[in-house]
């Protein structure tokens, strides 16, 4: 297989990847100890989604060869959904929850608000992959000078420190402990002919690091409570060792049942392509719709709970289908 037959598959990893994290946000209950990992463990499917945005804002970079082209295609992706999304979450909140003060209103309006006071914002997830967005150029232009592998790897060591001034503080660890796997998305889509076949080394290299990160993430959760794996960002760690392993997994898996069987492959890849191609509107209304059923419902459930969760399905079809239809009307595309 090469680099480009991986790539291609990156919507699917980004489906992939929602379902897992609405999977992790859903209030269920398990006596089967695999559903109780994945359900357990189902935030690294934003990890997924932050080594695809690497991958995805280095191509983006160098293929507009034009930094405010650059930044004007990102931030379109992103802002007329988000905005929209706020335009009903705004009312809902002060609905639901309480007053919100003006300047907190403009404050998510911008998708800054996490920065300030965040138990106002919806989310951390939008303002940091904004963020991200902004750092990109610089963090591609240095990547990009990266000779020898062992820069790469003090560059990921640096990225790895990054956390610490932050220990403690949970609103800003959740982020800086996603930097490396972002810088490693970068490099692979820089230093990386896509035409080039994956060689055996590399496939031996992303396999062990793919079991190293899953034993470490066992020993974690095995050894230090959910307080202390939050304030350390031992939380998150592991999966820099496992999410480019495990993307690339995908790929051989989409590869190998298209010659297997290609029309239960196209269904299963067209599914998880679209549902990728809505993560950030479903990221941003299961979040919605699941923290106003938390707030009637403190128990679990179950089908009251996969409502929401369906709902929030179409409400993003339909949140993404009038984003692209403003965009065309008003030439932002």
């Amino acid at each position: 297989m090469t680099y480009r037959q991986i790539f291609k598959h990156r919507s699917v990893w980004m489906g992939f990847a929602m379902l897992l994290v609405v999977f992790f946000h859903a209030p269920y209950r398990f006596t089967s100890s695999i559903l109780k990992n994945i359900h357990l463990f189902g935030y690294g499917g934003v990890d997924i989604f932050v080594f695809s945005s690497g991958l995805g804002c280095a191509f983006s970079y160098f293929r507009t060869n034009n930094l405010y082209r650059y930044m004007k295609k990102r931030l379109l992706r992103v802002y007329p959904s988000y905005i929209l999304f706020m335009l009903a979450w705004i009312p809902g909140y002060c609905y639901f929850f309480g007053q919100m003060p003006p300047r907190f209103m403009i404050g998510n309006l911008l998708g800054i608000q996490h920065f300030a006071i965040s138990q106002y914002a919806i989310n951390w997830y939008f303002p940091f992959i904004v963020l991200i967005y902004f750092f990109s150029p610089f963090i591609i232009e240095v990547i990009q000078r990266v000779k020898k592998i062992y820069q790469f790897l003090i560059i990921i060591f640096v990225l790895m420190l990054f956390p610490v001034p932050f220990y403690g503080h949970i609103d800003y660890i959740i982020m800086a402990a996603r930097l490396p796997i972002y810088a490693i998305g970068v490099y692979l889509a820089l230093h990386f002919d896509q035409d080039q076949k994956v060689s055996k080394k590399m496939v031996a290299l992303l396999g062990t690091a793919l079991i190293f990160g899953l034993i470490l993430l066992k020993y974690f959760h095995r050894t230090y409570d959910y307080v202390y794996l939050y304030r350390f960002g031992l939380w998150w760690f592991p999966f820099i060792f496992i999410t480019p392993g495990l993307c690339f997994l995908i790929s051989w898996f989409c590869e190998k049942l298209s010659v297997i069987n290609l029309k239960l492959s196209e269904i299963i890849t067209g599914l998880l392509s679209y549902i990728g191609s809505i993560s950030l509107e479903l990221y941003l209304i299961h979040i919605y719709f699941l923290n106003v059923y938390n707030k009637y419902y403190p128990e679990p459930e179950i089908l009251i709970a996969s409502a929401a969760i369906l709902s929030s399905f179409a409400a993003a079809i339909l949140l993404k289908k009038v984003s692209d239809f403003l965009k065309k009307v008003l030439k932002l595309q």
